[in-house]
């Protein structure tokens, strides 16, 4: 049997905004992994479309809270497809990368 890979990092704004100190902007939801899926053109790092990419130095506060929402909800959608019954599976959301494929234990703890 083999070891499945590992499992990817949930984004999440709530943690972002705990890192940030008190008063800082909306942090940014880049992990530094920056390489476009082709077939649904969202980062593999951080869920964010091109244009939400280039658009967001010149975001306001609510533009970028927008930002983070979608960005979650595209995560969200990408990790519910990954249960099935039982045992591990690989996303069929995958990224061009085959190491940054989601993953999900299917019975686990966690929630989505």
């Amino acid at each position: 049997m083999t070891t499945p890979p590992p499992v990817r990092q949930l984004l999440s704004l709530a943690d972002a905004l705990r890192r940030s100190p008190t008063g800082a902007p909306v942090p940014s939801p880049c992990v530094g992994v920056c390489r476009i899926d082709a077939t649904t053109g969202w980062c593999a790092g951080c869920w964010r479309t091109l244009d939400e990419i280039a658009a967001w130095g010149s975001s306001d506060a609510a533009q970028r809270l927008r930002i983070w929402a979608e960005a979650e909800r595209r995560q969200a959608l990408a990790f519910r497809a990954v249960i099935r019954d039982d045992g591990w599976r690989t996303s069929a959301a995958k990224t061009t990368d085959t190491g940054s494929r989601c993953q999900e234990k299917a019975h686990s703890s966690d929630p989505l």
